[in-house]
């Protein structure tokens, strides 16, 4: 009991005298209530708010009830500095309650009831209805405590003026609360008006989307029709965040599998037990883009003995595939070949033929390109002639890379074309010339002038890892 003896007051002499348990009560009492939590709403900003979809009562188009939650909650979380309960944490009690079909239309006691299982001290809900381009939007608040509703909002105006409306929506929830102050803030912002009502529409199917990669487009396409609408854009740059972690995590993983896998295929001894190893550790490097190891362990498994001569063909196929992803066609041609004479039964026979006979058919197209490249350029008008970018596309059709790639390194220093667009082609020239250290210095430089643009060329342009 030493907080209690703190409590009890000295005598003279600096001693604390002893008190009955009647005595002693009164303090108990004292210090219990002063350790007792306060509840959020005693204190202020401390209210905890779950926002529900908006009821649509337009009956026709697409909705827009789940974007509307989405951006209120983004704005209160944002600017109110109230705590606001999760849209996963809200929906996933709708469903254990069954209350899923009911969730933009819940009475005031189902919604304080609701509220009292996500631990909230105010619901909020609200409803959208459009015609004739003009929108009206209302909501109301329930303390989640006693079930009433304490705050209402309606307002009216052009669609192109949703966030304004929707403004106006958030500064009532606000004063609600008791934050005016807060309140006037969300009045206080100027906001874009919207060039249409697509780009909430495309929102409202990105927020509700569970798929990552559905999602990501959706928010591209949002992003794309209106500019100006941030929320999407946000949400995007956080997507994109988080994929590009995963995919940081994936590629850890996959490097961390082919160490794993190289040390069990050095200590593996005998020829059978070395095969399945091997074809897993192919497998892995092609997905690593580790198109040299791939070479490297392909002829590693090629010598006499070291797998079981039926199951020589697998890494031999991968030889040929690494040197297509090598753009060496002078490799491809002479490994292809040598296949398709030591293994016409294999079930690989058919791929590395097509590859084979490809490689064939583009080195006659750059053999014959080079007089038809120079006939097409003196075709051309004098002053298409000087327009080093139009002149590299006629060079790229008769597939004259290394001129291409030079044409078009003129066009980036004039700097008549935007520099992005230039960087684009280059990476893919600098890909065609297998030079695969230029085409990362040009990516590079893309993904500094235009980082979408650097990542969409990053999917397509597959450099080698160890090129």
């Amino acid at each position: 009991m030493r907080f209690f003896n703190l409590a009890v007051p000295r005598d003279s002499a600096g001693r604390r005298p002893a008190l009955s348990h009647r005595a002693a009560l009164p303090v108990l009492l004292w210090l219990l209530c002063s350790l007792a939590p306060r509840p959020a709403s005693a204190v202020p900003g401390g209210e905890t708010v779950g926002v529900m979809p908006f009821r649509d009562l337009s009956g026709g188009g697409s909705p827009i009830g789940e974007a509307l939650r989405e951006t209120v909650t983004t704005d209160l979380k944002e600017r109110s500095g109230l705590r606001v309960i999760e849209r996963a944490d809200l929906d996933r009690i709708l469903t254990e309650q069954k209350l899923q079909s009911q969730r933009t239309d819940l009475d005031p006691s189902t919604a304080a009831r609701v509220g009292k299982l996500l631990g909230a001290t105010l619901m909020v809900a609200g409803a959208c209805q459009r015609a004739d381009r003009a929108i009206r939007l209302t909501a109301r608040v329930v303390r989640v405590e006693t079930g009433e509703i304490i705050g209402t909002a309606k307002v009216d105006g052009k669609e192109g003026e949703i966030l304004r409306l929707q403004d106006r929506v958030t500064s009532e929830l606000l004063r609600s609360a008791g934050l005016k102050e807060k309140a006037k803030h969300a009045l206080a912002r100027p906001r874009p008006a919207l060039k249409s009502l697509k780009v909430i529409e495309l929102y409202n199917q990105a927020v509700q989307e569970p798929d990552d990669l559905q999602r990501l487009n959706l928010l591209k396409l949002a992003s794309a029709e209106d500019s100006t609408f941030l929320y999407a854009a946000n949400d995007l740059r956080a997507l994109e965040a988080r994929l590009r972690t995963y995919q940081r995590g994936d590629e850890a993983a996959r490097l961390q599998s082919i160490v794993d896998l190289t040390r069990r295929l050095a200590a593996a001894t005998d020829p059978a037990g070395r095969y399945p190893i091997v074809a897993e550790l192919l497998a892995k490097l092609q997905q690593a883009g580790r198109y040299r190891q791939m070479v490297a362990l392909a002829q590693k498994a090629d010598a006499d003995g070291y797998l079981p001569e039926e199951n020589r063909d697998l890494p031999a196929f991968f030889r040929v595939l690494a040197d297509l992803k090598l753009k060496d066609q002078r490799l491809l041609l002479r490994d292809g070949e040598d296949f398709l004479q030591r293994s016409p039964g294999s079930p690989y026979f058919s791929a590395v033929k097509n590859m084979v006979e490809q490689a064939i058919k583009e080195s006659r197209q750059v053999e014959e390109g080079r007089a038809e490249a120079a006939a097409a350029e003196a075709k051309l008008h004098t002053t298409l002639r000087w327009d080093l970018c139009q002149l590299a596309q006629v060079y790229r059709r008769y597939r004259q890379f290394p001129e291409e790639r030079r044409l078009l390194l003129g066009c980036l220093a004039v700097g008549k074309r935007p520099r992005s667009e230039v960087l684009r082609l280059l990476v893919a020239a600098d890909m065609d010339c297998a030079d695969f250290a230029r085409a990362r210095q040009d990516l590079a430089e893309l993904d500094r002038v235009d980082p979408e643009a650097g990542r969409a060329t990053r999917k397509i342009a597959d450099i080698p890892a160890d090129g």
